[in-house]
């Protein structure tokens, strides 16, 4: 499985890379990593988990549980 990741300085972007990415590979679950609280969303067809740095660590059990 590929799972995109982009890790962003600020809590804004609009993640084109990671979209484009996204679409070559036809995943459908992307991460970004940034400055800004936990949360999950749709971004187009995909599901984007938004991650503070510091949770680097727990990427797998967060991807699993979803």
């Amino acid at each position: 499985m590929v799972i995109p990741i982009e890790v962003k300085s600020g809590a804004t972007g609009r993640l084109r890379s990671l979209q484009v990415f996204a679409a070559e590979k036809q995943t459908n679950i992307a991460v970004r990593f940034y400055s800004g609280a936990p949360a999950a969303g749709k971004l187009n067809s995909i599901t984007l988990i938004s991650l503070p740095l510091y949770l680097v660590g727990q990427l797998q059990r967060i991807i699993s549980e979803q």
